[in-house]
């Protein structure tokens, strides 16, 4: 921490940065390391000091790139680093992500060099990551995708994504809808206050869950009996007498309509509809627009986005700070409007029609 202030998180970057420091000016440092630093915005520093002061060539070489290490945890990219910027060079990038084992990565190095192949031979400036919020080494990226960055709005400016509680003990303050009293359960309460004046104990929230776009994944209920004062007594006690606010957080947009996501994901991460009523936490990260929610919505669940997210952070986790940074280029369509509604509607259909949720009323079946 007090050597290494910009890459304290790893010790593979520790070692990254230490190894450019033993480096003379106009040497090479070469290396094999994982690609956390080109990605994750704890290491913003180190990359501004690799691409604005340095010249880089890349093979990214992803999962399984040695064949005595199986499985996709380990991710690996090998670098050449000079230490001396060349303004006008155009880096070499060879994206080896797409196959498996050393042989097949090797042969895909070769072809693509030779080939300029392409989605695998990249050759960019390195002052471009300076157009992407965090300086992600985005070496993929389109022109059209950079100047969206440049041109559009941050979704943070006009969504407010917002990070959520973390009960500390989900045994505890944590169930399923159908294990409590319903008698006991508030549903589509719009506001703190009123949740509050009520006197129920359990109310519903938005714990992301699995794949699922525009409605639905609504499951668990919470303990928040007079404004949660039970949990925050509890989180309290936890920090000895410390705040509660550590973790329970963003508690002004409690039972407040918005657009909520499972922040961890293996796949493709989906957004959907939260017609107020329910809390969110950490998991089930939510935002809350200030205008033309179906059409932020619309954009979110396409492949734009997701092939964007895979730039500003392509790791399991899509936590309220990753999805804040997602250009927003505005062009307002009541279609698209109408369309997302008709999405969230037959969404709501579907789920109502299971009795794991707290609306069904009839099998579809007997219904025909």
């Amino acid at each position: 921490k007090n050597n290494y202030p910009d890459t304290k998180s790893d010790m593979s970057t520790v070692c990254m940065e230490r190894c450019l420091a033993f480096n003379t000016v106009n040497g090479l440092t070469s290396m094999i390391n994982i690609p956390v630093w080109m990605f994750l915005s704890s290491y913003e520093e180190l990359r501004k000091t690799v691409s604005l002061n340095t010249t880089i060539n890349m093979i990214h070489l992803g999962a399984r790139a040695f064949d005595e290490i199986g499985g996709e945890v380990v991710q690996t990219t090998s670098f050449v680093i000079k230490k001396l910027l060349l303004w006008e060079y155009k880096s070499i990038y060879i994206r080896a992500t797409s196959v498996i084992g050393e042989r097949a990565k090797e042969e895909l190095f070769l072809n693509g060099k030779q080939d300029k192949c392409k989605g695998i031979y990249f050759d960019v400036k390195s002052r471009n990551f300076e157009r992407i919020p965090g300086m992600p080494v985005a070496y993929w990226a389109s022109e059209k995708l950079l100047i969206a960055f440049e041109n559009g709005k941050l979704l943070d400016t006009l969504a407010h994504p917002k990070k959520g509680l973390a009960t500390t003990d989900n045994n505890r303050f944590l169930r399923a809808w159908f294990e409590v009293d319903i008698n006991k359960t508030g549903f589509q309460f719009g506001s703190r206050e009123s949740a509050k004046e009520s006197q129920k104990k359990w109310f519903p929230l938005n714990k992301g869950g699995e794949y699922r776009k525009w409605y639905g994944n609504k499951e668990y209920v919470v303990n928040w009996f007079d404004d949660g004062k039970e949990m925050k007594d509890a989180i309290i006690k936890r920090y000895n007498g410390g705040s509660y606010t550590k973790e329970i957080r963003s508690e002004s947009r409690y039972f407040s309509e918005s657009i909520t996501w499972s922040a961890l994901t293996t796949g493709i991460p989906s957004f959907r509809y939260s017609d107020g009523g329910a809390l969110f936490d950490s998991a089930g990260s939510s935002m809350f627009p200030d205008e033309n929610k179906f059409y932020l919505l619309a954009l979110l669940n396409t492949k734009i986005v997701n092939e964007i997210l895979h730039i500003i952070n392509p790791t399991l986790n899509y936590g309220a700070g990753s999805i804040a940074k997602l250009p927003i280029i505005e062009s307002l369509s009541e279609d698209i409007d109408n369309t997302c509604k008709d999405n969230i509607a037959m969404a709501k259909d579907d789920w109502d029609s299971f009795e794991t949720s707290w609306d069904f009323n009839r099998h579809p079946l007997i219904s025909v």
